[in-house]
């Protein structure tokens, strides 16, 4: 009986990459609307339903339905534009490639309005903020209780702040590596806001901001999960989701109602992922802001 295919509609160039290169990879996580794969370089796949939009290293599948059942234990195998899982195979020969990198020369063009709606973005980002999440930004944090943890987390945004400011590569690395990992959850908030920061930076200082993120990352082996790794390396790479390309494009331009909703889908991400992510965005346009 030849296996259910699922056509993929898009996918990013790391994601076609992973396909033709990999040789052993399994199941890492299996959800309503994505499943995760990972590779015998600990590289991470994600099929996702288009609702989720593309990836730095997805495949959108036009059903994933039937994935969901999937089992973690499920066999994968891999051939020429093909991902068999179980029962399914995804088809990726007609899928068209999805640019990972925002075109980060226009959005560092548009800087300044990215500095004018600062006021816009912090009041909208206080306003929704989860009470659970850590990485808030100064004159929110009475929002949270402050835990070892929090604390941590807190010390050593400052020392961020401090070593971008004053170029001290030390303190950076060293600050950021303190906060990878850091939290719970498959992407825990440490990392989720050194994702975002890493995004402002290059929002602001364009590519020339990349060699800077890539110190920050560092060796991250181990220190976190691999699918927050495979997050993180991304955008020391400048890439970044769909969801943050809409919303880099929107800061390029005066519409407020639709920097609103954009921020909004961000801020729905996982349970504080996008909260997190926002706060280091807008903390590296504030340093940015105050250096300039």
């Amino acid at each position: 009986m030849t296996p259910p295919r699922l056509g993929a509609l898009s996918l990013s160039p790391k994601a076609k990459n992973w396909i033709n290169v990999s040789g052993d990879a399994r199941l890492l996580h299996v959800f309503t609307d994505a499943c995760n794969l990972i590779n015998d370089r600990g590289e991470v796949l994600s099929l996702v339903n288009p609702s989720i939009g593309n990836g730095p290293f997805s495949v959108i599948v036009e059903n994933t339905t039937g994935l969901a059942g999937l089992d973690i234990q499920s066999p994968v195998s891999l051939s020429h534009n093909m991902i068999q899982i179980g029962e399914f195979c995804v088809d990726v020969s007609r899928a068209y490639l999805w640019d990972a990198r925002p075109d980060w020369e226009h959005i560092h063009a548009h800087r300044d309005n990215i500095y004018n709606h600062l006021p816009l973005l912090d009041a909208l980002q206080k306003a929704s903020l989860p009470p659970e999440s850590m990485a808030v930004l100064p004159g929110a944090v009475s929002s949270i209780s402050i835990t070892p943890i929090t604390r941590i987390f807190h010390e050593n945004i400052e020392n961020l702040i401090k070593s971008i400011l004053y170029n001290d590569f030390v303190l950076l690395a060293y600050s950021s590596q303190n906060l990878i990992g850091l939290g719970i959850g498959l992407t825990p908030a440490g990392d989720d806001f050194l994702v975002g920061l890493m995004l402002g930076l290059q929002a602001i200082l364009g590519d020339p901001a990349v060699q800077f993120c890539q110190l920050m990352v560092g060796e991250i082996h181990g220190k976190t999960t691999s699918l927050s790794a495979a997050w993180l390396h991304a955008a020391a790479c400048g890439e970044a989701g769909e969801v943050w390309h809409d919303f880099l494009y929107a800061l390029t331009r005066s519409d407020h109602a639709d920097i609103e909703s954009r921020i909004k889908i961000i801020m729905s991400i996982g349970h504080t992922s996008g909260s997190d992510a926002l706060a280091g965005f807008l903390q590296a346009v504030q340093i940015m802001k105050v250096a300039a």
